[in-house]
């Protein structure tokens, strides 16, 4: 009886140590997923900003095309007065 003790002691701690290592384990794949969804967001905001980038860069190549037929247009008239 004395041996069937010791086996049962020994199963059930090693029922324990098991029962440990998974909470452990559950515990570090809900730190991996809680750290997963933060480096989303951080890319969705990162993208985000990257097209509004492109947006503005666009806005200013049109104002810049806009300014470079302006001067044009300014230099035409102005050649046209004699000093």
């Amino acid at each position: 009886m004395d041996e069937q003790a010791v086996t049962t002691r020994e199963i059930a701690g090693n029922v324990k140590s098991a029962s440990q290592g998974m909470k452990e384990v559950n515990e570090n794949i809900s730190h991996t997923t809680s750290v997963a969804g933060e480096i989303a967001r951080d890319i969705s905001e990162v993208n985000n900003s990257s097209r509004e980038m492109s947006e503005n860069s666009s806005h200013v190549n049109t104002s810049a095309i806009e300014q470079k037929k302006l001067s044009e247009r300014l230099n035409e008239m102005v050649g046209k007065f004699k000093v």
